[in-house]
C-alpha cells in the first residue's frame, strides 16, 4: 500500500471517531443549555404565580386571580399550565390551560418547605417539563404548606433540538469534506520530495545525470546520500564489467577472424561452422554493448519467434544427431519476442540446449499469449528435474547432473536476461503425453 493510501486510510478511520465524539459533545452541550434555559423560564413563571397568590384566612387556602399575566395560562391546551396542591395532594387551583388528564410520572417527591424539584413526565402521552416548589404560608396564624407546580410541553424544545442536530450534521459533513481535501493537499505536499526523487531516479536511468542532486528535507537527506553511494558503486562496477568484456572481445576477435579466414580458404561446405562463428562474434558484440550501456533501460525491438526456434533447433539437431531427436514446434508465425534477436538467441538457446542435452528423443516447444504475456514452454522426454533442485539449478554454477559436461551458468544467464524484460523462468514437470521430462516455462509481459 502506498504512503498516500496509508495516510488516507488512517484519516478515514480516525475522522469518524473524532467527528462522532465532537457531535456527541456539541449535542450534549446544546441539550444541557436548552434544559437550563427551560428551568430558568419555568422559575420565572413560578415566581409570577407566587407573586399573584393571596392567602385566605377564611378558607385557609391560597387564592389566585382568574386571569393571569401570562396569556398561555389562560389559553386551553397552550402547553403551559400551573396548579397548586395542599399536603393531601388535592388540587386547590389550576390554570385554564390545564389538560383534562393528570400527569403521569414518577411519584411526587416528599414535601419540604423551600425545596425545588425539576424533572420530566408525561401528560396525555406527551412529554412535559415540570418544576415543583414547596412554599410555606402563614394563614390565620398557622404555617401551611402548599406545592406550586408549573408544567411546560417539550414540543418546542424537541423541534429546536432536531433542527440543531440537522444543521450540526450538515456542518460536520462539510467539515469532514474540508478535512479530507486538506488531508489530500497536505499529503501531496508532504510527499512531493518523494515524487521529485522518483523523477531524479528516472532521469538517472535515462542517463541524464550521474547522481541525485536535488534539495531534500532532512528526513530524506540520509537516504539520498546512501543512494548516491550505491549509484557510485554501481557505476564503478559497470565500468569494471565494461573493461573486462572489452578485454574479452579484444582477445577473441582476432582468433575468430583467423579461424574464419582459414575456413574460407580450405572449404566451401562448412556453413554450419561459419554460422556458429558468426553467432559467437554476435554474442561477444552483444554482451559488450550490454556492458557499455549508459542507461539501465532501452527501447527494444521485436523479434519473430518462429525463425529463432527453427534456427536453434536446426543447429542443435546436428550437434545431437546421434540421438535422432523429434522436434515439435507449436509456435505461431505472428508471435514475437519483445526484445532484440541476440537476447532471444541467448535465452532460448540455453533452454533448448538443456532439452537436447537431457532429453532422449523428443523436444517440444509451445508458445502462446495469455493475460497480456508471452508464455513459452520447452519440454523434453528426459528424466526431469527433482523437486528439490527446481529452484537450485537457476543459481549460477548449480547443476542437476554433474555427469554431463557443462558449467552450470546457462540458466543463470537466462534468468538474468529475462529479469531485464520483467520476465521469469519456472521449472516444472512436463505434462505432454510423450514429453514427461522437464518443462521450462518462460513468461514475459507484453
Amino acid at each position: 500500500m502506498s504512503l498516500a493510501a496509508r495516510l488516507a486510510v488512517s484519516s478515514l478511520l480516525v475522522l469518524p471517531v473524532i467527528l462522532g465524539f465532537s457531535a456527541f459533545a456539541l449535542d450534549r452541550a446544546f441539550t444541557d443549555s436548552l434544559r437550563k434555559a427551560e428551568l430558568e423560564a419555568l422559575r420565572a413563571q413560578l415566581y409570577s404565580l407566587l407573586g399573584a397568590a393571596e392567602p385566605s384566612d377564611q378558607n385557609r387556602v391560597l387564592q389566585l386571580p382568574e386571569v393571569l399575566a401570562e396569556p398561555r395560562f389562560n389559553r386551553p391546551l397552550s402547553g403551559l399550565y400551573g396548579r397548586v396542591l395542599n399536603t393531601e395532594s388535592q388540587v386547590l387551583w389550576q390554570s385554564e390551560s390545564t389538560p383534562p388528564s393528570p400527569p403521569v410520572g414518577k411519584p411526587a417527591p416528599a414535601w419540604q418547605a423551600g425545596t425545588e424539584q425539576f424533572g420530566e413526565l408525561e401528560v396525555n402521552g406527551a412529554p412535559y417539563f415540570v418544576l415543583r416548589f414547596d412554599s410555606l404560608w402563614e394563614i390565620a396564624g398557622t404555617d401551611t404548606l402548599f406545592r406550586f407546580e408549573i408544567f411546560h410541553s417539550q414540543d418546542n424544545l424537541r423541534t429546536e433540538l432536531a433542527s440543531y442536530r440537522h444543521l450540526l450534521w450538515q456542518w460536520l459533513g462539510g467539515l469532514a469534506l474540508l478535512f479530507v481535501l486538506a488531508q489530500l493537499l497536505i499529503t501531496r505536499w508532504g510527499l512531493e520530495p518523494l515524487r521529485h526523487l522518483a523523477q531524479e531516479l528516472k532521469i538517472f536511468q535515462q542517463g541524464g545525470q550521474k547522481q541525485l542532486a536535488g534539495q531534500y528535507p532532512p528526513e530524506i537527506a540520509p537516504v539520498i546520500t546512501n543512494l548516491n553511494s550505491l549509484l557510485e558503486a554501481e557505476q564503478a562496477q559497470r565500468k569494471r564489467y565494461k573493461n573486462t568484456l572489452a578485454d574479452l572481445a579484444h582477445s577473441l576477435k582476432t582468433p575468430l577472424a583467423i579461424i574464419r579466414a582459414d575456413l574460407e580458404q580450405r572449404s566451401d561446405h562448412l556453413e554450419t561452422i561459419d554460422e556458429q562463428l558468426t553467432r559467437m562474434a554476435n554474442i561477444i558484440q552483444h554482451q559488450l554493448q550490454r556492458a557499455t550501456l549508459t542507461t539501465t533501460t532501452s527501447l527494444r525491438e521485436k523479434t519473430l519467434l518462429a525463425p529463432i526456434f527453427e534456427r536453434l533447433t536446426g543447429a542443435l539437431s546436428k550437434v545431437y544427431r546421434e540421438k535422432g531427436f523429434t522436434i515439435e514446434l507449436q509456435v505461431d508465425k505472428a508471435l514475437y519476442f519483445p526484445g532484440d534477436e541476440s537476447d532471444a538467441l541467448e535465452v532460448f538457446g540455453n533452454l533448448l540446449e538443456n532439452a537436447f542435452k537431457y532429453g532422449e528423443r523428443l523436444v517440444l516447444v509451445e508458445a502462446s499469449t495469455r493475460d497480456k504475456a508471452l508464455v513459452i514452454d520447452i519440454s523434453d522426454d528426459g528424466p526431469g528435474v527433482a523437486a528439490d533442485m527446481k529452484q537450485t539449478i537457476l543459481a549460477r554454477g548449480a547443476r542437476a547432473d554433474s555427469s554431463i559436461q557443462g558449467q552450470g551458468i546457462g540458466l543463470a544467464i537466462t534468468t538474468d536476461i529475462l529479469s531485464s524484460y520483467s520476465g521469469q523462468l519456472d521449472v516444472t514437470d512436463a505434462v505432454h503425453p510423450r514429453a514427461k521430462g522437464a518443462r521450462f516455462r518462460v513468461t514475459i509481459p507484453l
